[in-house]
């Protein structure tokens, strides 16, 4: 039990999801409009659950089942939200966004952190 503890926090600051496949070929998106019609409105799915960035500046899913919520915004060339898992504030963190086909990563601490990756549908 103590290690899902710890690893919950990792992976949903990381974008919610398990390990990344490195052999894909990744790009990063730079842009507000290219991350509104690659990613927003579409369902990210992974083995910890799954997550929905709408339109209007919220993100729903259902993590480690656990309601997940957010609100976003798009600064600075990266994803930044402000995050709530149950009744846990997990606070503010802007991520690098990167896509691959149907795959997408989210990469916390301004691109610094933890790599989380999931499939849109």
């Amino acid at each position: 039990m103590p290690i899902q503890v710890r690893l919950i926090p990792f992976v949903l600051a990381a974008g919610f999801l398990a390990q990344p496949a490195m052999s894909e070929n990744f790009k990063r998106i730079t842009k507000e409009d290219q991350f509104r019609s690659l990613v927003v409105g579409k369902k990210g799915v992974s083995e910890a659950g799954w997550f929905i960035i709408h339109p209007d500046g919220t993100t729903t899913g259902h993590i480690f089942e656990k309601k997940f919520s957010a609100a976003w915004v798009w600064q600075k060339k990266m994803y930044c939200r402000n995050a709530v898992l149950g009744k846990k504030k997990l606070g503010t963190d802007c991520q690098v966004v990167k896509i691959s086909g149907n795959k997408v990563q989210f990469i916390r601490k301004y691109g610094k952190g933890g790599v989380g990756e999931s499939t849109l549908e």
